[in-house]
């Protein structure tokens, strides 16, 4: 198994980086030492890209990235492409999401999240009519953040009976993007056909990890992750505050090359 992994794809917030959004010695040290001996590592998170990169602070340079849960791909090849849900989708999930009020609305649209005024349906300057009615689908992912579970349930379950792809991304947020649209949609695109899926190790923590830590050679859940995450990987590693990519890296690299 360990000489069959080619590339490691890591979330970021909750499994890369510690409770404080940092990303520890040991983690930066190890996936060096993973890059140097020919592996690929990257980066699949929800995060938009300049989010990512920020995040990574110049300490590593993923060779993929897989942002927006999927919406956003920057290959190893070098493309980026870009994969919003279709206009009529997205007015048809804020035509829901407007039966509710949450403490935050968000959309990205080409790479940007910007807050939704609930009251006025404006968002960057512009009304979501005006959004939604553009020759060119604009809108990468809807997200929302609500500490109420009940509501919470209610929204996923009407957007089970949509088009589109809604996953749980923290305790009190939800994802909506287009359909077929996710991280692992995302992986298999970043990865340009050089490395094989079985040849791929992936590690979360979060129901939008799911997918692709099941789709993957080999899914590890960080040992913070939710229940059912932890139960559909292949296998448990450490925490995020415990250099969780570091001990996955050890466990993968064989010893001559380390």
């Amino acid at each position: 198994m360990t000489q069959l992994i080619q590339a490691i794809c890591s979330d970021l917030d909750g499994t890369l980086l510690d409770d404080d959004k940092q990303i520890s010695t040991e983690n930066v040290v190890a996936i060096r030492r993973w890059q140097q001996a020919h592996r690929l590592f990257g980066i699949t998170s929800g995060r938009q890209y300049d989010g990512v990169i920020r995040a990574l602070a110049g300490q590593v340079e993923p060779d993929f990235v897989v942002c927006l849960n999927g919406a956003e791909v920057h290959a190893i090849d070098g493309r980026m492409s870009r994969h919003p849900l279709t206009n009529a989708d997205a007015q048809q999930v804020l035509q829901i999401l407007g039966q509710y009020r949450f403490a935050r609305l968000m959309l990205t649209m080409d790479g940007k999240t910007y807050l939704m005024d609930q009251e006025l349906s404006i968002v960057a300057g512009r009304t979501i009519a005006s959004v939604l009615t553009a020759n060119a689908p604009a809108v990468e992912k809807i997200g929302l953040q609500t500490s109420d579970p009940v509501k919470l349930q209610r929204v996923l379950a009407q957007m089970a009976a949509l088009p589109v792809n809604a996953t749980w991304s923290d305790r009190q947020y939800v994802e909506i993007s287009g359909q077929g649209v996710s991280k692992f949609s995302g992986l298999r695109e970043a990865l340009s056909g050089l490395v094989p899926l079985a040849r791929v190790a992936a590690v979360g923590d979060y129901g939008n990890d799911m997918a692709i830590v099941k789709g993957v050679g080999r899914g590890y859940a960080v040992a913070n992750a939710v229940p059912t995450l932890k139960k559909a990987a292949d296998a448990l590693t450490t925490a995020n505050t415990d250099a969780a990519i570091a001990h996955i890296v050890a466990e993968l690299l064989p010893k001559e090359e380390k």
